[in-house]
């Protein structure tokens, strides 16, 4: 019969058989996440990428940006519900139809993650401004599919 690489993985044949699989899921994962993460910054989707698919825990990465574990897990949470959120979604399908200033503002917010203050001084546009196109996104996506009170998408 002889020797295979396999036999000196944990598990044998099963234990290889298991490894392809959990290489193929992660290569598939990581493309995934790439594609749904387009839109935010680079530093927010090089944490995503080393919490999620490289599996390192958030004490290194806690360590290695300087703050609390518990701070890496927030901000893992809040890049995970911000890239969930429809409004990311619409902004990301839409922004080519926006305006161009619009577009900007919409990406910088609901992309990116920007406070509104921060947006408008980012762009040199005021807070009014920031807060209507920020309104009127809101206002497509609850148009596009209206939600019930109670009833989560």
């Amino acid at each position: 019969m002889g020797m295979h690489i396999y036999d000196f993985l944990p598990g044998g044949w099963v234990g290889a058989r298991f490894s392809r699989q959990a290489t193929l899921l992660r290569s598939e994962l990581s493309r995934e996440l790439k594609d749904l993460t387009v839109h935010i910054l680079e530093e927010d989707r090089t944490l995503l990428f080393r919490y999620l698919i490289d599996c390192v825990p958030t004490r290194t990465l806690a360590r290695e940006l300087g703050v609390s574990s518990r701070s890496v897990t927030r901000r893992v949470h809040g890049l995970l519900e911000r890239v969930r959120s429809r409004e990311y979604a619409l902004v990301a399908r839409e922004s080519a139809r926006m305006g161009r200033l619009d577009a900007r503002i919409a990406h910088a917010h609901f992309c990116e993650g920007y406070h509104l203050r921060d947006v408008a001084r980012k762009l040199g546009t005021s807070v009014y401004r920031v807060r209507l196109v920020r309104a009127r996104v809101i206002s497509l996506v609850n148009r596009a599919a209206p939600v019930k009170a109670g009833v989560a998408a």
